[in-house]
């Protein structure tokens, strides 16, 4: 009988090789799925991003004039 269990497992260790194995494919789905939800949640905080604020980020960067920001924000209003 030890002869039948020593050609399926070869040294015995079988067994724990496959929950190892196991062990490791669960914890990189775990990781995926973390970084997912992460990575879904900042991109759902700059779509929420209203046009207002937009613009005046945009202000903030002086990557348009005053002139413009308070054309925008009219039209916006």
């Amino acid at each position: 009988m030890s002869s039948y269990w020593n050609l399926l497992n070869h040294d015995g260790l079988g067994p724990l090789r496959l929950i190892g194995l196991l062990w490791i494919v669960v914890l990189f789905m775990v990781a995926y799925l973390l970084i997912k939800i992460l990575s879904d949640r900042t991109d759902s905080r700059i779509a929420n991003e209203t046009s207002l604020e937009q613009i005046q980020k945009e202000f903030a960067r002086d990557n348009i004039t005053e002139a413009e920001y308070l054309k925008r924000k009219k039209q916006l209003e």
